[in-house]
């Protein structure tokens, strides 16, 4: 049984797909005026995870992902850049998904981007004055939250505190610091279009209203997102669609946590963040991604050059255990020798282990140390000098590598080993022979060489085994 930490009920609850055996998720993309950071990388990897696992389980997964291609922060980019702001958004939306596949992030099914769905915007907008839900002010239209029912159940916030905390003066049209825009009238920003209302531009939150709703439909399974979003853009998204059609717009809102630098939220506001293109530039991938999974995704993260060297370390451990699997899967075969069930036995528990780990609201961080308790016995099971490759045994330890590859790729990971070039494996048949004549200062001297071409040799009680080294 899947649980998940649903924002809206504050709880775990059981995971019961609208439709059986399948699941729609809407998560939150990005605004295209710059390049993303790795906080905001952190979103996309746990919804990858996410829509990878419920995969596993079976499940026929849709994901949508939104582009936000017209805002406040893409018309000041171009205006500081003297483009327009069409070519801002394009150029930010190509690395977009350059740097997602850059992560081994799978693409969503369905990638809208908000200036493709003006006439929508137009419609529930439209519905919501019609329903006096929102009104017309000098050529902006604002959402008035008063006629809003339960405002504020998602953030768990009550009117009365928001007027409260609100700036009284934000501005002389609206009827209440708490209304929201939905439509911008046009102030010569180079981007705008044709309204009942005048010539304008969509608010953020109305974008994602119509597109959940075009590509899913209301109600949806799941909405999801970073936890800075949860108010007002999540709850601003509920407002609309509930007061428009009546209809929830989602089961379970799932939020990740803060990715942290300096004790501080990682942001572009506060000028404290690292771009995923840079960081992929120093470390892969799976490195990136094995660091983001380490903790709950719904707790905060701190990015620390020590914390990421644990995600080298540990990947590291993951990655060498499979060399070592198809090194020793190399060697000549043993003749007679016992068989070993322990491999077998072990691979069951790891099943069971990263399924329950998974099953309770994606705990990745429990997933991983199942993976590290199997890559433990595999290591352990081969340099036991008891341990024969005979005929059984290869093909237990076989299943093993292939059985920590494919629970390994649940989580997103690519760590097959791959084919070590001739010139590495020339070079350690001549240290293997240096060593068997005892010629230790050329067997070290052939290490540093195989060294600097970026693999390492562990020597094992069945022979020495050549690996990448990852970083």
């Amino acid at each position: 049984m899947i649980k998940i930490y649903n924002t809206l009920t504050q709880k775990k609850e059981e995971f019961l797909p609208l439709a059986q055996g399948k699941v729609k998720i809407y998560n939150c993309g990005p605004t295209v005026y710059g390049y993303f950071h790795i906080g905001n990388a952190r979103n996309f990897i746990v919804v990858d995870v996410i829509r990878r696992y419920l995969a596993f389980r079976g499940f026929e997964v849709i994901l949508v992902q939104n582009v936000t291609d017209v805002d406040d922060k893409i018309i000041n980019k171009a205006r500081a850049e003297k483009q327009t702001p069409s070519a801002v958004g394009e150029t930010f939306t190509k690395a977009y998904f350059e740097d997602l596949e850059a992560l081994g992030v799978k693409l969503p099914d369905i990638n809208p981007k908000a200036t493709e769905h003006i006439k929508e915007m137009h419609d529930i907008i439209g519905l919501l004055i019609e329903k006096g839900a929102a009104y017309a002010s000098e050529g902006d239209v604002y959402m008035d939250v008063s006629k809003v029912k339960d405002y504020g159940k998602l953030s768990h916030k009550n009117i009365e505190e928001l007027q409260s905390g609100a700036r009284i003066a934000v501005s002389e049209k609206k009827k209440s610091p708490l209304d929201f825009v939905l439509w911008k009238k046009d102030k010569g920003e180079g981007i705008s279009w044709d309204s009942p209302w005048g010539k304008g531009r969509p608010g953020w939150h109305t974008e994602c209203c119509v597109m959940s709703q075009k590509y899913l439909e209301h109600p949806f399974d799941i909405h999801s997102g970073g936890i800075d979003l949860v108010f007002p853009h999540h709850e601003n998204e509920i407002a609309q669609v509930e007061t428009a059609t009546g209809k929830k717009l989602a089961n379970y809102w799932v939020h990740n946590g803060h990715l942290n630098i300096g004790g501080e939220k990682m942001s572009k506001s506060l000028n404290n963040f690292l771009l995923a293109r840079d960081i992929l530039k120093k470390y892969n991938k799976n490195i990136i991604r094995f660091f983001l999974l380490s903790a709950h995704y719904r707790s905060p993260l701190d990015f620390t050059e020590e914390n990421v060297s644990h995600a080298v370390n540990g990947f590291s451990e993951l990655g060498n255990t499979l060399y070592r699997v198809a090194g020793i899967l190399k060697k000549s075969l043993a003749e007679g020798g016992a068989a070993d069930d322990n491999l077998a036995k072990k691979g069951k528990a790891l099943e069971e282990k990263f399924v329950a780990a998974m099953d309770d609201d994606f705990n990745t961080a429990l997933a991983i140390a199942a993976l590290f308790d199997y890559a433990n016995e595999i290591k352990n099971t081969i340099k036991k000098k008891e341990w024969n490759l005979n005929h059984a045994n290869r093909g237990a330890l076989k299943i093993a590598g292939e059985k920590l590859a494919a629970f390994s790729t649940v989580l997103g990971f690519k760590i097959d080993a791959e084919s070590i070039p001739e010139e590495i494996e020339a070079l350690a048949l001549e240290r293997e022979t240096a060593r068997n004549t005892k010629d230790w200062a050329k067997s070290d001297l052939i290490r540093k060489m195989v060294e600097e071409k970026g693999f390492a040799v562990e020597d094992n009680p069945k022979g020495q085994i050549i690996m990448r080294k990852i970083k």
